[in-house]
């Protein structure tokens, strides 16, 4: 993946099934669309986000721009699920 440039980051939608714990995130960077599919799944104390490895690497290019990006992304993606959609999109990832 090429590096990422200092430009702004957004989070343009999550779809994410409760039933089967798919979560699909949309992402804008430099007016180009970005789609990742995992799951996330909350046991208790312990939120999880299956980062597939595209995600990773797509994250963790981020970090080099904002060492707080996978806090933020884990708050937002969370937050989205436990509200159930309340989140106003796009959010500011970056």
């Amino acid at each position: 993946m090429p590096s990422l440039n200092k430009s702004n980051v957004h989070i343009t939608r999550i779809d994410y099934d409760y039933d089967t714990k798919k979560i699909v995130f949309y992402f804008l960077h430099d007016n180009v669309e970005k789609l990742f599919s995992t799951t996330a799944e909350d046991l208790g104390k312990i939120q999880l986000i299956s980062a597939t490895s595209e995600l990773e690497e797509f994250l963790t290019c981020l970090l080099s721009i904002d060492f707080e990006v996978i806090q933020r992304f884990h708050r937002i993606t969370w937050d989205y699920i436990k509200k159930r959609r309340e989140i106003i999109f796009p959010v500011q990832l970056i």
